[in-house]
């Protein structure tokens, strides 16, 4: 972990060994509390380790199942650019985890009203296509479409089981 200070400058006491730190955190002119019961303005790993640990337990929050390395790329991919690494940003990485296919929807998991945060066609803004899926999250399957099946006697195949429904059936809206 890197300390940068309140402009985003890496400050000069940064290890930089290559290879060996990648990402920034918070870490300089950060407003704490000190010996005396008072605020000061603190520099150092023990500002900048409390950011990086809260902001792994908010994504831990949203998500157990996250891994270690899972964490990591979220952090590289939605950081902000210092220099030649990536400054830890909790509210993109946050965001990344709530809305996973990046259509701009939350998953309702998270308190969102995307009912598939695996695909960006499926979300509250999408149109409705005769496709067997509630594109639009509305809990409504394919509404407006109407069976359109050619072969004759096969129109009982589009809600129900029965009968031999091997036949190519479309649906338009």
């Amino acid at each position: 972990m890197m300390i940068k200070n309140a402009a985003d400058q890496i400050v000069c006491f940064t290890n930089r060994r290559v290879n060996v730190l990648d990402l920034l955190a918070p870490g300089c002119r950060i407003n704490s509390t000190n010996n005396t019961k008072a605020f000061d303005y603190l520099c150092g790993t023990s500002q900048a380790a409390p950011h990086v640990s809260g902001t792994v337990l908010l994504l831990k929050q949203l998500n157990k199942t996250l891994t270690p390395d899972q964490i990591e790329s979220t952090f590289k991919n939605t950081g902000v650019t210092v220099g030649d690494y990536k400054r830890i940003d909790a509210l993109a990485a946050l965001n990344a985890i709530r809305d996973k296919d990046n259509d701009n929807y939350y998953d309702q998991a998270y308190g969102g009203n995307d009912c598939n945060d695996n695909n960006a066609a499926v979300n509250p803004g999408a149109t409705e296509v005769c496709d067997n899926i509630d594109n639009d999250c509305d809990s409504i399957i394919d509404e407006g479409c109407v069976n359109q099946c050619t072969v004759s006697g096969y129109e009982q195949c589009f809600e129900s089981t029965f009968g031999d429904c091997s036949a190519s059936c479309h649906y338009a809206v």
